[in-house]
């Protein structure tokens, strides 16, 4: 059992990283303000021929994990060097164009003429903004939340199978933010959630098995993967004998 735990540990650590480097958000920090998970940045850029030239300046992420062996809080960073960023666009009207790779067309929100004002999109396409705001020099990015789904991701493609292996269980994948499994010989129901942060909160259905969050991005450390009672009075009493 031990040994699989640590394996969990190190495969977690490892994926985890990938997304941290992607997700760029502190599950800790305080929430989005009801703007549903999206984020704004504001950058300089320059326009030549159809193209736009936007600034992308030097960029430091951090995250954080418990060392597995240790259980000691390690810090990383992935540092993103400055670079330009080239889109083709095209005005008609109130209406503008935007491509890089995928195309996104916007909407006019006000007055104006030419880049400068308010572009609203006309549907959500992925890697590209939501909402730009033109200045003569800036831009602001309106970008909306990058779906994850993390109950695949997390556990159904990985660890449900040696699960299933190991111990009599029914799972039932309600979302992809949640995942229950049922015990046969003990009927408990176990309840996995995942918050858009991609911290993980599990729940029994027996009395005693309180709620147990692990963070992906912890402030601190201990920070248990699984409560204590989900070895011992969950899988244990289901394994496969």
């Amino acid at each position: 059992m031990r040994k699989r735990v640590i394996f969990f540990y190190a495969v977690a650590a490892a994926a985890g990283l990938l997304l941290w480097t992607c997700g760029k958000k502190n599950p800790a920090a305080p929430d989005d303000g009801g703007n549903n998970g999206q984020t704004t940045e504001t950058y300089s850029y320059t326009v030549l021929a159809n193209t736009i030239r936007v600034s992308i300046p030097l960029s430091v992420d951090t995250s954080r994990y418990c060392d597995p062996l240790s259980d000691a809080l390690v810090t990383e960073y992935d540092t993103t060097t400055a670079y330009i960023r080239i889109y083709s666009f095209g005005i008609s009207g109130t209406t503008l164009t935007f491509i890089r790779v995928d195309t996104a067309v916007y909407n006019r929100s006000g007055s104006g003429s030419g880049l400068p004002g308010t572009w609203i999109a006309t549907d959500t396409v992925e890697n590209l903004p939501v909402q730009m705001v033109f200045t003569e020099d800036s831009v602001a990015f309106t970008m909306a939340p990058a779906a994850e789904c993390y109950a695949d991701s997390e556990y159904v493609r990985y660890l449900w199978p040696l699960d299933s292996a190991d111990y009599r269980l029914t799972i039932n994948r309600t979302s992809c933010s949640q995942v229950q499994l049922t015990g046969d010989s003990t009927h408990e129901t176990v309840t996995m959630t995942w918050n858009a942060s991609g911290d993980m909160t599990m729940t029994g259905s027996i009395s005693g098995h309180t709620a147990h969050t692990w963070y992906k991005n912890p402030l601190s450390c201990p920070n248990d993967q699984y409560p204590d009672w989900y070895y011992s009075e969950f899988l244990g009493p289901n394994a496969r004998n």
